[in-house]
């Protein structure tokens, strides 16, 4: 009798860390595109309870909404699983730290004004700064 496959025994129901990378891909994209969760789903037509779920990872993406995602958010559905590794790998730069950075309101913000800086000579004073309020984070505890 053949072996059985690990990747068939899992449960194909429950969601997995590509479903997570799925999702914060979703995530990134969509508010990289200033879309609201409720914009998004509704544009999706699904519920924002659901595109929550897929966001953190908690349900899957099923191949046909996943089409739907990748349309509304205007990339091709490879774009979603860049970088999340293992069988789905695909080359590609994909930072996950720079993905939760700007996944996040502060982050996008703060990437928004510096982009807006034009002086590289001031911009590298902005990056020190920064550095330095962490250094003296850190070091107070």
């Amino acid at each position: 009798m053949p072996r059985v496959d690990e990747t068939v025994k899992r449960n194909p129901r429950k969601a997995d860390e590509v479903d997570a990378h799925v999702g914060l891909m979703i995530r990134m994209q969509r508010r990289a595109l200033g879309l609201s969760q409720i914009e998004f789903a509704a544009r999706v037509q699904i519920s924002t309870t659901q595109l929550r779920k897929h966001e953190n990872g908690m349900a899957r993406v099923g191949a046909g909404r996943l089409q739907a995602i990748a349309g509304v958010l205007g990339v091709p559905v490879s774009f979603l699983f860049e970088g999340a590794g293992g069988r789905f790998a695909t080359p590609c730069c994909f930072d996950e730290e720079l993905a939760f950075f700007l996944a996040s309101a502060e982050g996008r913000e703060l990437n928004d004004a510096f982009e807006q800086i034009a002086s590289r000579r001031l911009r590298r004073e902005v990056v020190a700064l920064v550095i330095s309020i962490a250094t003296l984070r850190t070091q107070q505890g």
